[in-house]
């Protein structure tokens, strides 16, 4: 089995790439921007695109058996400028496109195609709900997160046009020390001096990394009659809940919180991924015939950071 993963060098993309050579993958190619300090192996294979140029190396496309899709820029890291926020979407919108035209530019050329595309996206599509229960077909929000999502998932829907089957994970809070939301929380966890967000009434929808990855590899190697999913664990959590369980299993204190309004005076527009509550459900992954290694935050925690405690 051989997989192309863009995005491939992020934290989710690299904990993925090892997970399927763990498990028996032949080949596991990544498209970068940029090949300098990148070394090939046998295993582990780069190529090069630009996406705003519209440029591939189509070698990446050859042979393949599935594509996961997760480039895009981190949404969390800084404040959402005029400029940023055109990143957040264009990295999206304009990479899965590029993908499309690609493998049309195959398909004419009579060349073999992908069985599957494996695409991400974002349970922020569903804005601030409280503690409505969130399924897939759960209205979508009108705010940006919103747009993004799902101007995102159209694009990788447009795939399925050229006889390749589609399938769509929405991403949780990703539990990880080595990116992602925790990894930015755990200096001020571990020098406590962290508490709670908001009220700290808002759900917090998680996965373990290793149940995400899982969950992408499990996709490229069943069939499922769901074409989107949701790529979280069965017990959302109030963000108060989350910030004491850390504070648990870091052993130190979480009473300083952050105020909703300083939040918004800090992060600007991007303080809604702090403060948005989505519960999120996770019944339709499970039909699906998905087993989860991670149900509870606690044991996901204490297994995310047992190396950094």
């Amino acid at each position: 089995m051989k997989v192309l993963i863009t995005g491939g060098t992020g934290f989710i993309g690299s904990f993925l790439t090892n997970s399927f050579l763990e498990h028996g993958y032949d080949e596991v190619r990544i498209l970068t921007r940029n090949l300098e300090g990148r070394t090939s192996t046998p295993k582990v294979k780069y190529f090069e695109w630009d996406v705003e140029k519209g440029q591939m190396d189509m070698a990446a496309l050859m042979g393949v058996n599935a594509i996961i899709n997760l480039a895009g820029e981190n949404i969390a890291d800084g404040r959402w400028t005029t400029e940023k926020k055109d990143r957040i979407y264009n990295s999206r919108i304009n990479a899965t496109n590029l993908l499309y035209e690609k493998l049309k530019q195959l398909q004419s050329r009579g060349l073999p195609l992908p069985n599957k595309l494996i695409s991400t996206s974002a349970i922020g599509i569903y804005g601030d709900r409280a503690d409505e229960e969130l399924k897939t077909d759960s209205d979508a929000s009108d705010d940006f997160l919103g747009q993004v999502c799902r101007d995102w998932e159209a694009a990788a829907k447009k795939v399925s046009k050229l006889g390749i089957s589609v399938k769509i994970i929405r991403v949780g809070v990703v539990l990880s020390s080595e990116g992602g939301a925790l990894a930015k929380m755990l200096p001020a966890f571990k020098m406590g001096v962290a508490g709670r967000i908001g009220d700290g009434h808002q759900y917090m929808s998680w996965i373990h990394i290793r149940d995400l990855a899982d969950l992408y590899r499990f996709l490229v190697e069943h069939e499922t009659e769901k074409d989107i999913i949701h790529g979280v664990a069965p017990n959302p959590i109030e963000n108060i809940d989350f910030t004491e369980t850390l504070g648990r299993v870091l052993h130190r204190p979480t009473f300083i919180p952050l105020p909703e309004i300083a939040a918004k005076t800090i992060f600007g527009e991007m303080s809604h991924v702090l403060l948005d509550s989505q519960k999120v459900s996770c019944e339709e992954t499970k039909d699906c015939g998905f087993e989860y290694s991670f149900n509870f935050l606690e044991a996901a925690l204490r297994d995310t950071l047992r190396n950094r405690i």
